[in-house]
């Protein structure tokens, strides 16, 4: 099963009272999850069975789909055999041989299953059905079970699961008149298929045996639950004979000793402060300037976490990625990782479906980073990349249409796609320090920005119908090389501040006379020659006029010095601090 982003962590981390009352009582000796596969980070699993021992993880091995969703490929396989070496105790590894992997054994070949047992799988699990694409000529069965009694005897300390159903009946009939003690059975009626059952056997008295069920033989385990291919390995006849003392070694008796204990521990491993010790809801986690090189999987794993955390600090650490573990934080709402050496983002992000900041300023992010599933943040209003190493802008964050807030400071873009006339939403925009030369004619779509920011670049000329961004409050274009002030602009009828200093402007656009709000018109360090209006007359509400570093007459240069009419000076002393930003 794919770990990431289903019910089943959660279900390991948080079991509850009544699940854990049936896991000591029935004395069972594994709960295992089938199809591990390079979607899971392996350390995962060595966290969960720290946490919980009993757990089983199970490999499937079958050549031809080695690396595709459920197999594992020889590389991950790798990973988790370095692992185990340092697991204590170690995780319970089991290998369900599909395939070509299973006719070897059908044939007496051993040689995969000692190999395997030297990375720590103890239990091997045959899959002889034709769903795992196993061939059995019936005719052949006796040489078939002598080929699996002569890897046993090879293998004695690998424990033999035999999966026990209608179409390996000749099989396990044979193995059952005298089983060797390395031998179990897995009963499963769907012959691999992974379908729940609806009888249970009765245990046979030789062997261990175990069920392939949602969750245990007598189905107490609440039915609306999605975790699926769970197996267990009971003990015969354990259910038979449950009691209220009897301990089958479960970490936590209880409620109390799950999730709480987990949450407690990792706090205090990572020197992090809990409001109280008692607090069952952390909503807020700040792991800034712990020298992280890495996110550790723990924090990800912790069911009270999935459950509640809704603002996760990661700034200025050293992080080189994110685990994708991360996506199980499923009601994040902000995640901050300013400052750290981030070359890219995982693909599990996109899993964060509540996200709505995303704080990524200070990194190593290039356009190539940004994997396609990201455009499945549907509440993504802010995110911030300030200084990265931006060239373009990710073309998945265009499909962000909830997004409001956008910063892309000081990076090396030198174009804006068409594309960012799909994000409608957008209230701020911040582009400076790039190397924009010109704008998207799309760029007018954008009829809720009401902050630009885009000084510092290149720009020649603007759209000429840029009046079309009827929100338009704050524009910032100084420090660029624009010739012109578009008497579009004009129609911008709620713009306050245009600061357009730095440019190479030798006109103004009549139409910047009748904007009724604006308050700050700043001109310095440009090539006007004339202006089209006196500014004092014609806007009445301006506060401030920078002419300076012009070519204009001495009476137009001295307007800058020249305060606003009283009547103007007393009506700005009335207006709140907030509009005095003049960028």
């Amino acid at each position: 099963m794919n770990l990431i982003g289903q019910r089943g962590l959660s279900c390991l981390g948080g079991i509850h009272l009544k699940e854990k009352s049936i896991m000591t009582k029935a004395k069972v000796r594994a709960l295992g999850f089938c199809g591990a596969d390079d979607s899971v980070d392996p350390k995962l699993l060595q966290i969960i069975s720290t946490h919980y021992p009993w757990v089983e993880w199970g490999v499937l091995f079958r050549p031809d789909l080695e690396g595709t969703p459920r197999y594992a490929s020889s590389a991950w396989v790798s990973n988790l055999a370095a692992l185990q070496s340092t697991s204590s105790p170690p995780m319970k590894l089991a290998a369900h041989l599909c395939g070509s992997r299973c006719q070897e054994v059908l044939s007496g070949d051993a040689q995969f299953v000692k190999d395997i047992a030297k990375m720590g799988f103890q239990r091997v699990q045959i899959n002889a059905t034709a769903a795992n694409r196993v061939q059995v000529d019936l005719a052949r069965t006796s040489d078939y079970v002598q080929g699996i009694l002569t890897c046993m005897r090879e293998a004695p300390d690998v424990e033999w699961i035999v999966q026990t159903n209608q179409e390996t009946k000749p099989l396990w009939t044979a193995l059952l008149a005298t089983p060797p003690p390395n031998m179990s059975i897995l009963f499963d009626a769907s012959c691999g298929l992974g379908v729940p059952m609806t009888e249970f056997p009765k245990p046979f008295d030789t062997v261990l045996c175990g069920h392939h069920q949602k969750y245990h033989p007598e189905n107490v385990y609440p039915k609306d639950s999605s975790l699926g291919g769970c197996l267990f390995t009971i003990e015969p006849h354990a259910w038979n004979s449950m009691s209220d003392d009897e301990d089958a070694g479960c970490e936590g008796g209880g409620n109390d000793g799950g999730e709480a204990s987990l949450l407690k521990a990792f706090c205090s491993k990572y020197d992090v402060d809990m409001d109280d010790d008692g607090e069952e809801v952390l909503e807020e986690l700040d792991m800034s300037e712990k020298d992280l090189s890495e996110v550790p999987v723990d924090l990800c794993v912790i069911p009270q976490l999935q459950q509640s955390l809704r603002t996760l600090c990661l700034e200025k650490n050293q992080l080189t990625h994110l685990p994708d573990a991360i996506g199980l934080l499923q009601n994040l709402h902000e995640l901050y990782l300013r400052e750290n050496q981030l070359e890219s983002l995982p693909c599990a992000l996109a899993k964060l479906s509540q996200l709505d900041s995303l704080y990524l300023e200070d990194n190593a992010l290039s356009e190539s980073g940004f994997p396609t599933e990201l455009q499945s943040l549907a509440h993504l209003k802010g995110l911030c990349l300030q200084r990265n190493k931006l060239t373009r802008v990710p073309l998945p964050l265009m499909s962000l249409v909830a997004l409001e807030e956008l910063y892309l400071d000081a990076n090396a873009i030198d174009e804006l796609p068409s594309e960012v006339g799909q994000l409608v939403n957008l209230k701020e925009l911040d582009a400076p320090n790039n190397k924009l030369r010109t704008l998207p004619k799309s760029f007018v779509n954008l009829t809720k920005l009401e902050i630009l920011h885009l000084e510092g670049n290149a720009l020649e000329k603007l759209p000429k119908d840029l009046g079309a961004l009827a929100s338009l409050r704050k524009v910032y274009l100084q420090d660029n090389a624009l010739t012109k002030l578009h008497a579009s602009l004009g129609r911008c009828s709620r713009l306050e501040v245009i600061n357009i200093e730095n440019n190479k402007l030798t006109k103004v656009g009549k139409r910047i006379g009748d904007l009724p709000r604006l308050k700050h018109l700043l001109l310095a360090g440009n090539q006007l020659e004339s202006l089209p209006f006196n500014p004092y007359e014609k806007l009445g509400g301006l506060r401030r006029l920078t002419l300076t570093g012009n070519k204009l007459s001495p009476e137009l240069m001295r307007l800058e010095n020249t305060p606003p009419p009283s009547s103007v000076a007393g009506a700005i002393a009335e207006t709140d601090g907030d509009d005095d930003d003049d960028g």
